[in-house]
């Protein structure tokens, strides 16, 4: 993993895809290459249960970063929720779309990994389907991504939340990158795999895109409301009761 980045909001570990780097570079690595740049990325999920239930969903992630590690963040789906996120001076402003928002100083960390889980949609995808993809370089900053001919076994899963990555069949993997300074900054993937849970066999159908461009305007504290602080509750018992 490359070393951490010194930018605002303490850098944190983010597990990174196995599959071919440049795709698994961390958010800090990003930023250390590009410096400031706006990160643009678009996903639709499509799921199956096994029998008749259909899932449909669309999220859209907009990110925009200095290079001190200041930022805004939009996160939107397809049914109305999300979230908006701007760090600037070590406070966090926060709100679900489209309330007010929160200011709060940012917990040891807590700002970098809001961005880099940000980042990381792209890893996830491709780290759910690693053993059944292959990641080929054509050469003049172009990589594609193709159902691997000779699928690896998936790897075993310690947690049992996610022991259902075991019985994970890949079976459909097309897409581009193009890489500047070794970033993925354009990626088009579309990706279908079947799985095993609960008796029955889902099946999984990912289209995803997204664009990174270089440059970005400062970020600016939005009008923000203090986040309240919850009162002892003791203290207030004592006051009714009117003990010491």
């Amino acid at each position: 993993a490359a070393p951490a980045v010194a930018v605002a909001g303490a850098s944190v570990a983010v597990a990174a895809p196995r599959v071919a780097a440049p795709l698994a570079l961390d958010h800090d690595e990003v930023l250390r290459r590009l410096g400031g740049h706006r990160f643009d990325a678009r996903s639709r999920i499509r799921s199956l249960d096994g029998e008749t239930t259909e899932e449909d969903l669309a999220e859209e992630i907009h990110l925009q970063v200095d290079a001190g590690g200041q930022y805004r963040l939009m996160h939107d789906n397809g049914q109305g929720l999300g979230k908006e996120v701007v760090f600037v001076g070590g406070v966090l402003h926060t709100r679900h779309r489209y309330g007010a928002f929160l200011a709060r100083l940012a917990g040891a960390g807590e700002a970098a990994r809001l961005r880099a889980e940000a980042w990381a949609t792209l890893g996830a995808y491709l780290d759910t389907c690693a053993h059944g993809i292959e990641v080929i370089d054509e050469g003049s900053g172009r990589l594609r991504i193709a159902l691997s001919a000779a699928p690896r076994r998936a790897r075993r899963q310690p947690f049992p939340e996610k022991q259902w990555r075991e019985s994970v069949t890949v079976e459909a993997a097309e897409g581009r990158a193009t890489i500047e300074d070794g970033v993925p900054t354009v990626v088009a993937l579309r990706l279908a795999y079947a799985f095993q849970k609960a008796g029955r066999r889902p099946r999984v159908e990912i289209d995803y895109t997204h664009r990174v461009t270089r440059g970005v305007p400062s970020i600016h504290a939005p009008e923000a409301l203090p986040t309240p602080v919850r009162r002892s509750l003791e203290d207030e018992r004592k006051r009714l009761l009117g003990g010491p």
